[in-house]
Formats: C-alpha cells, sequence, structure tokens
C-alpha cells in the first residue's frame, strides 16, 4: 500500500512577546554583609510594562563557602510560572523595587558564601526576568578580574591569569587540592599566571584540566574567607579518524555498539561527560573529528543491554566571540528523551515510572537511553488506512487539559470515549520536551524529545496504535517556527550569555537567527533558509512519522519561516513568500 501523510497549515498567536531586561543595576545594604544580617537587594531600571504586569517578585539562590551552589530542598521561591507571594517586592518612589530577608533565615543553612538573584514577573514564562546578579557574603568584597569565564580554556601554549582585587587588605592563597601553590599575604589584589604545557611564559604550569582553588581570607578572622573555584581547562591533543560506520547525528546504533555524532560548527572540543565514564574529562571521553565532513563523534564502551544510561556534551569554543572562549554544556540535540535539572523532580510516578533522580551534582539536561536495546514497543497496526483529508473530523487535544489525570495512559483508557464521538481523527497539540511542565507545548526546546510529564514513549505509542485499532488517525502539532532558551541549538551558539550560562543566539548560530524576522515572534526564531535547520526539520518529521507512526501534522506558526521580512517591513509576515512555501513543498 502506498505510505503517504498530509499536512495541516494553520496559524496561532497564543504568545506575547517578551524579553529579558537587561539594564537594570543592583545594589544590597549593607554592603558588606554577614550571612546572619539582614539585608535590603535593590533593582532599578525594570519597566514592568514590557510584561504587562504590576507587581514584581525576587528570585533568590546561594552557594556554599566553596562557592558551589547548593541544590536546597528547602522552597522559598514557588515557581517559575507562580512566584510565592511572600516574594514580591517593594515597589519604592523612585521606581526601584527592593526586598529584605536574612540569608541564614530564608535559606534555612549556614556557610553561605554567595548569594545569586533576578526580578520576574509572577509568572516568568517567556523570560520576564532579569539576568542573574550575584552578592559576596563576608565583611569583604572580593571582584574577579580574570578570567571572566569558568570553566576556562588553557591553550597548551598559552596562560591564563587569575587576578583578583579586595576592598581590604586579605591574605590569598592559590591551591590544587590541599597543595598551596601560591600564596599573597596582607594584599588587596591578585594576580598569577596558570601556564598550558607548552607555554613559555613566567608562571605556575599545568599539564592536565584541574580545579584550582583561591582561598581568600580576612588577615584579622581566619574564620571569614571565600573559596573561588576556577575550573581550568587545557586544550586537549584531538584525534581526527573516520568513524568504522556511517553515522547521523545523535545516538546510532550498530550491534552491540553506540556511536554519537555531533555537528557544532566553529566548536573546538567536545567531552561527553555521562554515568557510564563518572562525568569524567579525558581522553577516553573526548570526541574525535570526522575529517571528512568536520563533524565530532565518538563510540561509547563499556555501555550493557537493559540498563539505563544518559550523558551530555560538553563544548568549548576557544576562539572568543564576545570577548571571551565558552563552554557550555547540553543535551543532545537529538534527544529522543531529556533527564532535566529543572523539571524532572515535579513529574509524578504515575506518569513515568521508574524515572532516575537528575544525577547529583551535576547541573542543565542530559540526553536519557532507557532501558538500552531492550525498550521496543510491538506494534498490532502495522499498516494503517488514513482517511481522506476530505473527509476528517478531527479532536484537538491537550493532554494538561483532556482531564485531571494528564497522562497517555488516561487517554487509552478513554478510548470509548473517542469513538462515540464518531471522529476520526486526534490532534494532539505539542508532547514534545518543552519548557516546565505544564503549558500548551509551543515553547518547545527539544523537537524530537517527548516530554515526560504526560508519560512514556511506549505509552504514547501504545495510545495511537490504539486508535489505530480503532479507526482513528493521530496527528501531531508541531512548533517549528522557533525553540526556546533551553535548546542546544541555542545554548552551543549564545550571544553574551548571562552569569548563569543563558543567552540568545550569535551571529556564530547556524540555526537560528539572531532576531525574528516576522511579527509573531516567540521563542528563538529558527531559520529556515539554513541548510541546518532543513535538516533538523527533516530529521523531526522523519522521526515522528517513523518511530511512532504520526499520520498527519499541524505546523505551527508557518508564515514566521520566511526570511524576506525584517524590522521595517513586518508587514510583509502576512502576505504571499514564495520562499517559505518552498520549503514547506520541499
Amino acid at each position: 500500500m502506498k505510505k503517504y501523510f498530509f499536512l495541516i497549515f494553520l496559524i496561532s498567536f497564543n504568545f506575547l512577546s517578551s524579553q529579558v531586561q537587561d539594564n537594570v543595576s543592583w545594589s544590597v545594604d549593607p554592603n558588606p554583609f554577614n550571612e546572619d544580617e539582614q539585608i535590603e537587594v535593590k533593582v532599578s531600571g525594570i519597566d514592568i510594562s514590557k510584561w504587562g504586569v504590576d507587581d514584581i517578585y525576587l528570585w533568590t539562590w546561594y552557594f556554599d563557602s566553596n562557592d558551589v551552589e547548593v541544590n536546597s530542598n528547602v522552597n522559598w521561591n514557588g515557581e517559575w510560572n507562580n512566584s510565592k507571594e511572600s516574594m514580591k517586592m517593594t515597589k519604592n518612589q523612585d521606581g526601584s523595587f527592593s526586598f529584605k530577608f536574612k540569608p541564614t533565615v530564608l535559606y534555612q543553612d549556614n556557610g553561605i558564601g554567595k548569594i545569586g538573584v533576578l526580578a520576574k514577573a509572577k509568572n516568568g514564562t517567556g523570560d520576564k526576568k532579569t539576568p542573574d546578579h550575584f552578592f559576596e557574603v563576608g565583611r569583604f568584597e572580593i571582584t574577579i578580574n580574570s578570567p571572566i569565564s569558568n570553566p576556562v580554556i588553557l591553550e597548551r601554549n598559552g596562560f591564563v591569569t587569575i587576578s583578583t582585587t579586595s576592598s581590604n587588605e586579605i591574605n590569598y592563597y592559590l591551591k590544587k587540592d590541599d597543595q598551596i601553590l601560591f600564596q599573597s599575604l596582607s594584599e588587596k589584589t591578585f594576580s598569577k599566571n596558570i601556564l598550558g604545557p607548552n607555554s613559555q611564559n613566567d608562571g605556575i604550569k599545568i599539564n592536565e584540566s584541574t580545579t584550582l582553588t583561591l582561598l581568600c581570607e580576612d588577615t584579622n578572622d581566619s574564620s571569614s574567607f571565600i573559596n573561588l573555584n576556577f575550573d581550568i581547562i587545557v586544550e586537549p591533543q584531538i584525534i581526527n579518524e573516520e568513524p568504522p560506520i556511517s553515522l547521523f547525528d545523535g545516538v546510532n546504533y550498530d550491534n552491540q555498539n553506540v556511536y554519537l555524532q555531533l555537528t557544532a560548527p566553529n566548536k573546538d572540543f567536545v567531552y561527553v561527560l555521562g554515568n557510564f565514564n563518572d562525568y569524567k574529562r579525558d581522553a577516553s571521553s573526548l570526541m574525535k573529528i570526522n575529517p571528512n565532513n568536520n563533524k565530532f563523534w565518538i563510540k561509547l564502551s563499556g555501555l550493557s543491554e537493559g540498563f539505563d544510561y544518559w550523558y551530555q556534551y560538553e563544548v568549548y569554543s576557544k576562539s572568543p566571540v564576545n570577548d571571551s572562549p565558552t563552554v557550555v554544556k547540553v543535551a543532545d540535540p537529538f534527544s529522543n528523551v531529556i533527564l532535566s535539572q529543572y523539571d524532572d523532580s515535579e513529574i509524578s510516578s504515575k506518569s513515568y515510572s521508574n524515572l532516575p533522580d537528575f544525577p547529583q551534582n551535576q547541573d542543565g539536561e542530559f540526553t536519557f537511553l532507557e532501558n538500552l536495546w531492550d525498550n521496543e514497543y510491538n506494534w498490532n497496526v502495522n499498516e494503517f488506512e488514513k482517511p481522506k483529508k476530505e473527509d476528517l473530523v478531527i479532536y484537538e487535544l491537550l493532554v494538561r487539559d483532556f482531564d485531571k489525570e494528564r497522562t497517555f495512559q488516561n487517554l487509552i483508557d478513554r478510548i470509548d470515549y473517542f469513538k462515540n464521538l464518531n471522529i476520526n481523527a486526534i490532534e494532539l497539540m505539542p508532547v514534545m520536551e518543552f519548557e516546565g511542565n505544564e503549558s500548551w507545548g509551543y515553547n518547545t526546546s527539544y523537537h524530537l524529545s517527548l516530554d515526560k510529564f504526560y508519560g512514556t514513549q511506549n505509552k504514547l505509542k501504545e495510545f495511537i496504535d490504539l486508535c489505530h485499532e480503532n479507526g482513528i488517525a493521530v496527528i501531531l502539532d508541531l512548533a517549528l517556527n522557533h525553540v526556546f532558551g533551553r535548546s542546544p541549538l541555542v545554548k552551543m551558539w549564545m550571544n553574551d550569555p548571562d552569569s548563569n550560562g543563558w543567552g540568545g543566539p550569535s551571529s556564530e548560530n547556524p540555526y537560528l537567527n539572531q532576531s525574528a524576522k516576522h511579527t509573531y515572534s516567540v521563542g528563538y526564531d529558527l531559520n529556515h533558509q539554513s541548510e541546518f535547520t532543513q535538516n533538523y526539520t527533516k530529521r523531526v518529521v522523519k522521526y515522528w512519522i517513523e518511530e511512532f507512526k504520526i499520520d498527519g501534522f499541524r505546523w505551527d506558526l508557518t508564515k514566521g519561516f520566511t526570511q524576506n521580512c525584517n524590522e521595517s517591513n513586518y508587514d510583509c509576515t502576512n502576505k504571499f513568500q514564495q520562499d517559505r512555501v518552498d520549503l514547506l513543498k520541499s
């Protein structure tokens, strides 16, 4: 039987354009302060009209004395889309916003070395926030002059300068583990060169990647100190080698072997970190480069059938785009399931049983390889005769709002309800990995990954299979006009990331426009004229058809696929655009 699929083109206007407000200034009183003192943090320069709100809320977190972020079980902030009322900031007569608290009381902890703050709307979805800002805790302040990014890449024949300035004279001890490498006593400033293995400069030479700690101690009180950690990544020697089999981006299975491939133009080297290698950066976790296409690849060793594994890419660019080299950790852009630091703790076991805890002392998101080589679904219906387009009777369904269960299993249990409606198609609003757990789904970050809040891959397949058994086609709502900030397509090529590692696309980004080319801007705008984006889109479509037997797609916001509009000519979005039509037909 001839296979085919149909496309349904609609457009959605359910987003308000919003943005991070960068031009704000923070202050704290008193300054400096100890952890058990009441402080007042104040932010100025927020234009609340841009967010369409009347109130601003504080979002805050903290680090220990070793400068390690603390993952507390205490929830003082509330949820990103629903801040607690107790965190509402006071609006002052000068237009600024302020908030008073005692760090040890709010965080319910001691040993606080640094606090982070940002201001946001009660519902911060859509980047309704300011950039992150940090205050050191302790009766002296340290300013890091360099390096300005962490981790920092140390070229083999180069050097990195660790330089700080204090508000008063303190004792500095530069350490590797418990060994003191250099000390500078009763000084306001500190400066020392860290040398690569081939460098001929003066300083401290290191031959392998390591973490150096600068202990900054009050000269009058040794119990008052700050530890500054600097992750020094020595530029590795990369192997140029062709892989033994032909690879595509993402996970490749060959018998009992697993290969990964990553397309990352303008990046210099990449490590693969996961639970199978204890997240270690070494020669065995360094990706090779295929000289035929300049793509990164690696063979994963020691994986066993039936076990759960996860990995992320640590991507390096030693050639600066925005004044400094970049290091980012991302899941695979072609992931099928994501482990997320941000969302997983709120996912019920009823939706996704046996979901592993997010790995300790790690951050960001990981690609999840669940039950390796032993997680196949056996289809009952392998060939489904789709209804004709002109005969379609479609039921649009948002799993989140269908009823209180909010799972694919619930849809399976209600198949008689759908049959009694006399429909012949169900259109699922986006079920791909989106930011947060409760959403319409159009804030997608991973287009090939199923959002775990609704259930497992096999549960969605079971629902589709059951629909086909009962003569019901399944159409998938697909938002490929844009991605949101957690996407590796954004994070690998960011423009001026803030101090917490978030930012918009840079001019180097091969997938995305730096600004939207159309009126209906939301998230970060995909450039559909880019060969990278076209290949990505085709992979997305192919995956959902072949892996899930999806019968058709409803394409969201296809007017945004054009590159012919700009800020001075936004009206052209609603006019015929040949480039957009050509793309959709290709």
